[in-house]
């Protein structure tokens, strides 16, 4: 006699990536958006969007958490001019 064994998987489609607001105050620049479970996200600028190619520079990179949540990431910056964006994985 066996016992059979079961397993349930559940797949998901990527997640889009998306900064949900971006406030400005003073030199503080506040970007929200949120994390979907077990996907690792990295937040990134670049001061030239019109460059060729454009420089990305990591602000910081979230390992895939256990729960869907929201992020609020502060940075302080001198600069005039930032173009951020939201990418999955390392």
């Amino acid at each position: 006699y066996q016992r059979a064994t079961h397993v349930r998987l559940t797949a998901r489609a990527n997640p889009r990536p998306r900064i949900d607001s971006i406030q400005v105050s003073g030199t503080n620049v506040m970007l929200s958006f949120q994390v979907v479970s077990n996907w690792t996200y990295t937040l990134q600028y670049a001061t030239d969007a019109s460059a060729q190619p454009v420089i990305w520079s990591n602000l910081v990179t979230l390992p895939a958490q256990q729960v869907t949540t929201n992020f609020l990431y502060v940075e302080q910056t001198a600069e005039q001019q930032r173009f951020y964006r939201l990418r999955l994985g390392p």
